[in-house]
């Protein structure tokens, strides 16, 4: 096989001279860089779908997950040369981290909220106790449950005020370890 260089890589070609495509199906699927990538791709699938998967996407979503999970590869895997001594150029990396994030946006991904404090029945499967049956699994309420959006946001606070709340917070906790 015969290969012919060109700016950015080098082509592979047959014995015929004719251009050769391989494509990721190809590649084999028991390195550990390959599996990351595939799980990044089915993660992000799931993600996009709603949890449909990927065949749910259209072709060209499809495509832009790949790549979103290769770049993240490629991320990951300068991240973890750095972090062990070799010399990554930060300018591959800042153009990788671009080029993901700049995909991430084709794809279009949002910051959403995950359930951080785990119901009473998966915090007591968590630690390997059974749930108490005569305890109902509690709703966390926060302030934002409460705001109602026809209110006018309060004023916001001063600097003054905000000194004064510290001092006062500070008053509480030294009382409170001195044992008043």
């Amino acid at each position: 096989m015969a290969t012919a260089p060109f700016k950015g890589g080098i082509k592979s070609r047959t014995r015929a001279g004719k251009m050769r495509i391989r494509s990721i199906d190809q590649l084999d699927s028991r390195t550990h860089a390959y599996q990351r990538a595939m799980e990044l791709r089915r993660a992000i699938a799931s993600d996009v779908s709603g949890g449909a998967g990927e065949d749910a996407l259209p072709t060209t979503l499809q495509v832009a997950v790949i790549n979103a999970a290769l770049l993240a590869v490629m991320t990951e895997d300068a991240a973890a040369r750095w972090l062990e001594g070799e010399e990554v150029s930060p300018s591959d990396v800042a153009t990788l981290v671009n080029a993901l994030n700049r995909t991430c946006g084709v794809i279009g991904y949002k910051r959403l909220a995950k359930e951080a404090v785990p119901t009473l029945s998966e915090y007591a499967a968590q630690h390997g106790q059974p749930a108490s049956d005569d305890v109902e699994d509690a709703e966390i309420i926060t302030g934002a449950d409460r705001v109602d959006p026809d209110e006018p946001a309060p004023p916001p606070v001063t600097a003054e005020q905000a000194a004064s709340a510290v001092s006062d917070f500070a008053t509480y906790l030294a009382s409170k370890a001195a044992g008043q």
